[in-house]
C-alpha cells in the first residue's frame, strides 16, 4: 500500500436556496485531498431520518482499480453563520474501499434546527458544510485532473451537483457510517461512536429524570406532611371552636339569667319607691297631726288655767 503525505484539506460547500431543493440526495462538487478524489454527500430532507444526512465519499469509486482503498480521517459540519461556536461538527476515521465508498452521519442536525432562521445555520435560504479531510495511506491513488491543480488547505466554494442515475449507486451496495444503512454485516466503529452517544445522551436523559422524579417525590412527601398537619391544626380549631360555641351559649343563658334577675330586682325597686313614697305621705300627714294635736293640747291647759 502506498503512504500518501497525509496532508490535511478544507472544503467548503455553500448550498444555495436549499428549502427549495427537490432532489432526495446532493453531491458537491469535487475536490482533491491526498491524492484522491472525494466529494460530499447530503440528503436534504434526511436519510429516512428527521436529521440532515451527511457522508464522505470516494468520487471516483467505480473507475479506480481493483483492490483500491483509502484511510483517512475527517471532519464533517453545519456553519452556524450568526456564532461559530455554535457550529456543528463531528469527527471519524473509516478505510475506505468497494464495499464502503462513502462514510458519515446519518443524523448529523435535526432538520428542525436547520429550517428555522434564528438558528444561524440557514441564512438567506444558504447551507454552508465544511468537510476537512486528512489521508493518511492510499492504495491506487485518482487520476487528479489537472485544471484542478494540487489540493492545498484553502477553502473551496461549490454549488450543488444533482446525485447521479442509481446505477452508478445502488442503495443497497452502499456501505457507509453509522447511520447510511441499518442493515450491515458488521458493526462498524463508526456506527457503535454514533450508538456510543446516542446511548451516553439517553442515559444522561435517564440519570436527570430519575433525580427529578426522587426530588420530587420528597416534595410530595413534604407535602403530604404538611397537608397532615393542617388537617391535625383544622380539627383542633373545629374543636375549639366547637367549645367557644358552647361557652358562647352557656354565657348567653346565664347572661338571660341575669337579666331576668335585673328586671325583677328593677321592678322591686320600683316598688320599694312607690311605698316609701306613700310611707312618706304617710308621715307628713301624721306630722300634721301630731301638730295640730300638740295646739289642741295647748289651748286647753290654757282653759284650765
Amino acid at each position: 500500500m502506498e503512504e500518501s503525505k497525509a496532508t490535511p484539506f478544507r472544503f467548503t460547500w455553500r448550498i444555495n436556496n436549499f428549502s427549495k431543493l427537490t432532489e432526495k440526495k446532493l453531491y458537491s462538487e469535487v475536490f482533491c485531498a491526498g491524492g484522491c478524489n472525494w466529494r460530499l454527500l447530503i440528503f436534504p430532507k434526511g436519510n429516512n431520518v428527521d436529521f440532515l444526512s451527511i457522508y464522505l465519499a470516494v468520487a471516483d469509486s467505480t473507475s479506480l482499480p481493483q483492490g483500491w482503498s483509502r484511510d483517512a480521517k475527517f471532519s464533517l459540519a453545519v456553519v452556524n453563520q450568526f456564532n461559530n461556536t455554535s457550529t456543528v461538527r463531528r469527527d471519524t476515521k473509516h478505510v475506505f474501499n468497494a464495499l464502503e465508498d462513502d462514510w458519515g452521519f446519518t443524523s448529523f442536525i435535526p432538520l428542525s434546527k436547520v429550517k428555522n432562521p434564528a438558528e444561524g445555520y440557514l441564512v438567506a435560504d444558504t447551507l454552508i458544510v465544511e468537510a476537512e479531510v486528512l489521508v493518511y495511506s492510499v492504495q491506487h491513488y485518482s487520476r487528479l485532473d489537472p485544471k484542478k491543480g494540487v489540493a492545498s488547505s484553502e477553502t473551496k466554494l461549490s454549488e450543488p451537483v444533482a446525485a447521479p442515475p442509481t446505477k452508478q449507486d445502488p442503495p443497497e451496495a452502499r456501505k457507509s457510517s453509522p447511520d447510511v444503512h441499518t442493515i450491515s454485516k458488521n458493526i462498524s466503529f463508526g456506527k457503535t461512536t454514533d450508538l456510543d452517544a446516542r446511548l451516553a445522551q439517553r442515559q444522561k436523559k435517564l440519570s436527570f429524570l430519575e433525580t427529578e422524579f426522587s426530588r420530587l417525590s420528597k416534595e410530595e412527601e413534604k407535602l403530604e406532611a404538611q397537608i397532615q398537619l393542617l388537617i391535625t391544626q383544622k380539627e383542633k380549631i373545629v374543636a375549639n371552636k366547637k367549645h367557644v360555641l358552647a361557652d358562647l351559649e352557656k354565657n348567653n343563658e346565664d347572661a338571660t339569667k341575669d337579666l331576668e334577675e335585673w328586671r325583677n330586682l328593677e321592678s322591686e325597686i320600683k316598688q320599694a319607691n312607690v311605698d316609701w313614697l306613700g310611707a312618706k305621705e304617710k308621715l307628713a300627714l301624721a306630722n300634721v297631726r301630731w301638730k295640730l294635736f300638740k295646739e289642741d293640747l295647748g289651748l286647753g291647759k290654757l282653759n284650765i288655767s
